[in-house]
């Protein structure tokens, strides 16, 4: 708030130098628009001044900015369970998120939500998804949940804000591609405030497997549990194996020799 309010009173200000300047015209306008900038100016200042007493007084400086410890490269770990993979016809069962640094190196887990379903929606799923959903016990626990979708979304929402800025953070996870589809569908607040940029660990794979076919028959086997936050701990583990066995950093160039 307070950078802000500096670069409007540094514009106002050369904006009212300007119209001085144009004063020495005798033109009923420019007279007028010059009056504004002064008024505009003083107004400006005025806040500027607010602002800076108020970060005075809780220590901090008047310019800081809010500070957000993920930036960009940052990236959202999210993994969705679904009734079925149609986002116009199913829906939202169970999410989880963890936030990540670019380099894998920094955590923090994210909300572990489970969204309530009416009966009718948990009677209506496919066989391989009821089967799945009923022995991993996540059915049940949509049957005693009371969070709806909308609290679901807002919580994760603010989960985001707290931790980094609008558009910076990108999606990640294993085929999350689906991920960003049901997101864009049942919780377009949420796809907003991410960027538009997507890090599929299942693509990696692919093109490991291609290209790089030994390193990456040694990934790490997944459990497939099938619950949120487990799996997005094995897409994590598994783009922290492909950088260690896949990305490579180069060998360090030799030494030139001393004459």
């Amino acid at each position: 708030h307070g950078e802000v309010l500096y670069h409007v009173a540094r514009l106002e200000q050369k904006g009212c130098a300007l119209a001085q300047r144009r004063l020495a015209r005798p033109h009923a306008k420019r007279d007028r628009a010059a009056a504004w900038h002064r008024a505009t100016y003083r107004r400006a200042r005025a806040q500027v001044r607010e602002a800076a007493a108020a970060a005075a007084a809780t220590g901090a400086h008047p310019r800081a900015r809010v500070p957000r410890p993920f930036g960009y490269h940052s990236m959202l770990w999210l993994d969705l369970e679904m009734t079925g993979l149609d986002a116009r016809a199913d829906h939202i069962l169970e999410l989880a998120c963890v936030l990540s640094d670019g380099a894998l190196t920094r955590f923090v887990e994210g909300p572990d939500l489970v969204i309530s379903q009416p009966a009718g929606v948990l009677e209506a799923m496919n066989e391989w998804c009821s089967k799945q959903h009923v022995e991993s016990g996540l059915v049940d626990r949509v049957r005693a949940s009371t969070l709806s979708v909308r609290e679901a979304e807002a919580q994760v929402l603010a989960f985001v804000s707290a931790h980094a800025a609008p558009g910076v953070l990108n999606l990640a996870g294993n085929c999350v591609y689906k991920d960003k589809e049901f997101l864009e569908q049942h919780m377009p607040e949420l796809m907003r405030a991410l960027s538009w940029r997507v890090i599929d660990v299942s693509t990696i794979a692919e093109l490991a497997y291609r290209w790089f076919p030994g390193p990456a028959s040694r990934r790490p086997r997944k459990r497939n549990g099938h619950r949120a936050m487990a799996d997005v701990y094995e897409s994590i583990e598994e783009l922290k194996f492909y950088r260690n066995a896949v990305f490579k950093p180069p060998p360090p160039l030799l030494a030139s020799k001393k004459r």
